[in-house]
């Protein structure tokens, strides 16, 4: 398995070598393993589906608070729009401390999850962050946030919003989570 980051800065990396590849974690379940039988230019894990996995107990081993319901919201969260970049800023205030974010951008259509992109910011010792999201594409949009916990837990907020024609999104949408 190939692991290639696929964003620097918020901002998608693709290579020839990443366009060739699928991800694991979306339909990569049918092409893991075909670069090892030569049958296909195999799989990557994507950023976002690393850092969800970083401290699960495959790769991390039992965890305190691992059992528990991961549960805290975001504060001060500010949306802003520069370009082609949504920015969303903001502390997750947690119980256990929260090591990044992962975020999926997720358009209505088509249906599933297959087509959302992914997206990942650093987390500071305060809870901060700054998560960048490019691609958007004209229509309605889920964005769902993962706070990643070092207990191997992540804690949910899903935003619904729109994209205009002119590739512009609604701001507002995101005062507060979808329910």
């Amino acid at each position: 398995m190939n692991l290639l980051p696929l964003s620097v800065s918020g901002r998608p990396l693709l290579t020839p070598v990443i366009l060739l590849l699928v991800a694991l974690m979306g339909s990569g379940n049918h092409t893991y393993g075909q670069e090892l039988r030569h049958e296909g230019p195999g799989t990557f894990l994507t950023r976002a589906s690393a850092m969800r996995l970083a401290y699960s107990k495959p790769f991390a081993g039992e965890i305190e608070g691992s059992h528990e319901n991961p549960q805290g919201k975001i504060e001060e969260l500010a949306a802003t729009f520069d370009g082609d970049v949504l920015t969303l800023s903001g502390r997750l205030s947690t119980a256990y401390p929260v090591h990044g974010v992962a975020a999926y951008n997720d358009p209505e259509h088509p249906r599933g999850d297959y087509d959302a992109v992914g997206f990942t910011a650093d987390v500071d010792d305060q809870g901060r962050f700054e998560l960048k999201i490019s691609e958007l594409r004209p229509g309605a949009c889920e964005l769902r946030l993962f706070g990643c916990l070092t207990t191997g837990g992540t804690a949910r907020w899903a935003y619904q919003y729109q994209v205009n024609e002119k590739g512009e999104p609604t701001l507002n949408a995101f005062a507060r989570p979808s329910p």
